[in-house]
């Protein structure tokens, strides 16, 4: 396992940032041009990552024989912690008794590979102490000798004129890894920058989107209000008239059955007006501090009733007690509406889940984004969900379900102003909704309220 702090900003291995199969390759053909070997190893591991045209005298002998093969590690060692400098060139005679030469690969200030030369001599060899060395190592004196003739002696020009070559291409080496480094760091914050620019793009079109079905919804809520206005007027009269009518006759007269019927119906739709009156915000209420956890359970049993036996009807509570502020029977009438929507939606049997959470105000951004969570700015919001597995909804009909009569068509008996009346008394206690359905697998909605701190 590599150690952090020998990586280039704490990251980058040798092998990270260069082409080591396209490097031995290139070795190769330098040794087969020169005579000279090639060792390329990383640091400070010393592992040997590219070996070409090692001589028999270190592969058979030096690096099997364990006292040589000690010899051989501890003065690549010592040999290497001394590349301390870019384009330093270190030469040195290894404990085993040939010539070795090496450049560091240095980039960003890390030594982080060298780039070597060697199993060679300067000299003739003295061959009674090679012969003395074979009978330390428990070599075949005559072995060990006739590998010792394979080994160059060169001459001092001849070295320089070869390691001036190395390096150059050390130095070139160390200069193609900074700028690997350089394209990859700049690969990456393009790509963050890609990443960053399609976010906003999405949040972009998200905010339109939002903004488009607010202003719609602000549109419709406007419309309905006044409509609800001059129905009320107008209901109002047809209310006096026939309650006066109906106090002057008897029950007996031919016509008090149907006065009685246009005062029934008068009454009837005078809901429908209170609902669109909720909707676009143009009731007078009093809100007021609830417990919603303790509501919620007072609310189960009318609950069970309404979605009927065949209907499992789960709660989830949050443990910590939680306060919002919203008009007497609010919460009821949404929560009314929200599990008759389930119950409509799941055709046998099947599950409701109501949850509540309490949570703050980031994560109440991040679940309802580039929105104001709420008018006010409080810490902390309550998070209430009704879950079915029903049919789920296609987003056309997303789109436009919170409009005031719209429905599937599916139920003629349906006056259509469930989802509006539920918007509306979401958005008067300055709280959020957002709906998530997929079809065939069910149907979320998501409201959220600002808690009140106890």
């Amino acid at each position: 396992m590599k150690k952090r702090e020998y990586l280039i900003d704490g990251q980058y291995g040798i092998t990270d940032i260069l082409d080591i199969e396209e490097l031995h390759l290139l070795c190769e053909d330098f040794t087969k041009a020169t005579g000279f070997t090639i060792g390329f190893l990383d640091h400070p591991g010393l592992n040997i990552l590219i070996a070409t045209g090692w001589r028999d005298i270190c592969v058979k002998y030096h690096r099997k024989s364990p006292i040589a093969s000690e010899n051989c590690i501890s003065s690549n060692k010592h040999l290497l912690n001394n590349l301390n400098e870019p384009g330093k060139l270190v030469i040195e005679k290894c404990r085993n008794g040939l010539v070795d030469c090496a450049f560091p690969i240095i980039i960003k200030g890390k030594h982080i590979a060298s780039l070597a030369t060697g199993q060679l001599l300067t000299e003739p060899p003295d061959l009674e102490k090679f012969r003395a060395q074979a009978v330390k190592f428990g070599l075949d004196e005559e072995e060990y000798l006739q590998s010792l003739k394979d080994v160059p002696v060169v001459s001092e020009s001849e070295l320089l004129h070869v390691t001036g070559f190395l390096g150059r291409m050390a130095t070139l080496l160390s200069e193609l890894g900074y700028a690997k480094i350089v394209i990859k760091e700049e690969s990456e914050l393009l790509k963050r920058e890609i990443e960053v620019r399609e976010r906003i793009e999405k949040e972009r079109k998200t905010l339109e989107v939002q903004l488009r079905h607010s202003q719609k919804m602000e549109s419709i809520g406007r419309l309905a209000g006044g409509i609800a206005h001059d129905f009320n007027n107008m209901l109002s009269i047809i209310r006096g008239f026939s309650d006066l009518s109906l106090s002057q006759i008897d029950e007996s007269h031919p016509l008090y059955k149907n006065i009685k019927e246009i005062s029934k119906a008068a009454k009837s739709s005078s809901n429908i007006i209170r609902q669109l009156l909720i909707f676009s915000g143009h009731q007078n209420v009093k809100p007021e501090k609830l417990d919603l956890n303790a509501s919620v359970k007072k609310l189960l049993p009318m609950l069970q009733m309404l979605v009927g036996k065949n209907i499992e009807l789960k709660l989830y509570l949050n443990d910590e007690k939680t306060n919002i502020k919203i008009a007497p029977g609010q919460l009821e009438q949404i929560l009314l509406n929200l599990c008759s929507n389930s119950k409509k939606a799941i055709k046998n049997q099947g599950i409701v889940k109501i949850s509540t959470h309490k949570i703050n105000r980031a994560d109440a951004e991040k679940l309802f984004p580039l929105s104001v969570v709420s008018k006010k700015q409080s810490e902390y919001y309550a998070l209430i969900s009704v879950e079915d597995n029903g049919c789920g909804m296609e987003q056309k009909v997303l789109d436009n379900v919170f409009e005031p009569f719209f429905t599937t068509g599916d139920d003629s008996s349906s006056s259509g102003l469930g989802m509006s009346t539920v918007y509306g008394i979401v958005k008067l206690n300055s709280g959020n909704i957002r709906i998530r359905s997929t079809i065939n697998e069910g149907t979320t909605v998501e409201l959220l309220f600002p808690a009140v701190i106890i």
